[in-house]
């Protein structure tokens, strides 16, 4: 059951990982296009 229980866990931890590490990327990417404008 140990390794299902990770599985189980591991998924919610990835899909805020994934909300807070795009906005992140974008922020990155879209901060020097808005100074270059």
């Amino acid at each position: 059951r140990s390794s299902t229980q990770h599985s189980i866990s591991t998924a919610p931890v990835l899909l805020p990982r994934l909300e807070i590490g795009v906005p992140r990327w974008a922020q990155q990417f879209q901060s020097p296009a808005l100074v270059e404008a």
